[in-house]
């Protein structure tokens, strides 16, 4: 059974942990589903960061890009973000999107 841990000096990726398998995992012994690799180990970081209001898509990328910098450089291979990641991208088109629950989500899926 995979179990988990918690790494000594966490960073801004608050929830950073090590997934680790010791029963080591393959495709040959898990009925329909394959793994990422085949490695027992895999390094995930989770992002918890405020929730701001960018003036451009373009500030909103630089902030991700940020953040992206600082959850690879703690060596995790796989960064995850909140949902509100991406919702925080409405602010960008200004009070009549980010106030439209609606217009919201049909701007951001326009990104996509």
């Amino acid at each position: 059974m995979p179990t988990v841990s918690d790494p000594p000096g966490l960073t801004p990726f608050s929830a950073l942990a090590m997934v680790s398998d010791p029963e080591g995992l393959t495709p040959g012994n898990v009925p329909g589903k394959i793994p990422m690799s085949l490695r027992d180990t895999l390094k995930v970081a989770a992002a918890q960061y405020p929730i701001g209001q960018p003036a451009s898509i373009g500030a909103w990328e630089d902030k991700i890009a940020k953040w992206v910098a600082d959850g690879a450089a703690t060596g995790a291979e796989l960064l995850v973000f909140p949902e509100y990641a991406a919702i925080e991208q409405a602010a960008a088109f200004g009070p009549e999107v980010y106030g439209d629950l609606a217009l919201t989500l049909d701007k951001v899926a326009e990104l996509a």
